[in-house]
């Protein structure tokens, strides 16, 4: 079966105002999914306060490479994207007003290195309730609208519960919530038609997606002055659950085999690996890919894509040649402590026919035996 990705992202910053492009936005929950990542593992960011991204990682979740032009307009689109953080205040915090989505960004072959502000830090830096997104869903849209409304849903979605809702919203929240610029769908008849009625059928009528949409108007007179959405889960068994981390999250885990890996190994990643080599395998590749690695540096030859190099030891198995260099190296050791004995074994035999020769002497003379050497 197909491993599906998923990544828990706090629920302030899911609850944002923006207008932002769907491959933006995706771009800026990758990046607070691999920033939380790395403060659990109490990775820190660079003296000048940049946290990286491997780009072959994005390019997985995308499903097909990110080129530098086309990431310097997504960096571009958040660096001058100004938000409201939390807007709905589902966690009783504070709204944040005014705040960009990243702020600086370096971009190299292999990787992406970004900033986020302080606010930003801090609200992912919280152990509070945190949703999972399935990123089989996400990508499963096409549409910026139609990701927001599921993401929107599925974190009012009650596990404990087949049915559930959002909280009122007036019709002025929505467009800021949607990101609808001022004079985009003035009436509301298009605005139900492009930004509500369109993404709930394209959810309703995508296989992939977990849950039904249903949206409940609300009227003064004949006008509709604002809305809700009620959410239905289309099958328990596919529904994401929606938690707080565990404690066990922050605990000390157990023993990585890929920890010795000069870049960051996905999870799945990792779980193809191991379906093929053993932890010990997995240790044993990294081991010679580090020394090769080493090598080039010290050589002052460049190496493209450290990723790159870690993938081909994993797939054909480098570790294979440690092995291979061990068992020769012990097979020498071996050899060479035999050829020691039988090199004194030998002196020691000779030591012993001497001996017994020199006591043949001293019987005729009537001297004392020498005793034998003990072999």
């Amino acid at each position: 079966m197909e491993e599906v990705r998923k990544s828990k992202t706090n629920q302030a910053v899911i609850h944002i105002t923006h207008d932002l492009t769907l491959r933006a936005y995706k771009l800026w929950l990758l990046l607070l999914q691999n920033y939380r990542y790395s403060y659990l593992q109490n990775i820190k960011p660079s003296v000048e306060g940049f946290c990286k991204i491997e780009r072959e990682e994005l390019d997985a979740i995308f499903g097909y490479r990110l080129e530098e032009p086309v990431l310097n307009e997504l960096l571009t689109a958040l660096s001058t994207t100004l938000i409201k953080l939390n807007y709905f205040r589902k966690d009783r915090g504070k709204v944040v007003h005014g705040i960009p989505l990243s702020s600086e960004w370096q971009i190299t072959s292999t990787h992406v290195f970004y900033l986020l502000p302080p606010a930003i830090m801090e609200v992912m830096q919280r152990n509070e309730i945190y949703q999972l997104i399935n990123w089989e869903i996400v990508n499963s849209f096409n549409n910026a609208p139609d990701v927001y409304l599921y993401l929107l849903c599925a974190d009012y979605r009650n596990a404990n519960k087949l049915a559930s809702r959002t909280p009122n919203m007036t019709i002025q929240e929505f467009r800021e919530y949607f990101g609808v610029k001022e004079l985009e769908y003035l009436e509301f008849k298009d605005l139900n038609k492009y930004m509500i009625k369109g993404p709930i059928s394209r959810i309703n009528g995508n296989e992939r997606c977990d849950i039904t949409i249903e949206p409940e108007y609300i009227k003064a007179g004949r006008k509709v002055t604002g809305l809700f959405f009620n959410t239905i889960a289309k099958a328990i068994i596919n529904r994401p659950v929606i938690e707080a981390p565990q404690p066990a999250l922050e605990a000390p885990q157990p023993e990585d085999c890929f920890a010795g890996a000069l870049v960051r190994i996905s999870k799945a990643n990792k779980a193809k690996y191991l379906q093929h080599l053993t932890p010990d395998d997995v240790k044993r590749c990294i081991t010679v890919a580090n020394n090769y690695l080493a090598k080039m540096k010290k050589s002052s030859k460049k190496v493209q894509s450290l990723g790159a190099v870690y993938a081909t030891a994993f797939d054909a198995n480098w570790g294979a040649e440690l092995v291979e260099a061990q068992k020769v190296e012990q097979e020498k050791e071996q050899a060479k402590k035999a050829n020691e004995l039988r090199v004194k074994m030998s002196n020691l035999h000779a030591e012993i026919e001497a001996v017994k020769r020199m006591n043949e002497m001293n019987r005729k003379i009537g001297v004392p035996e020498i005793p034998l050497p003990k072999e």
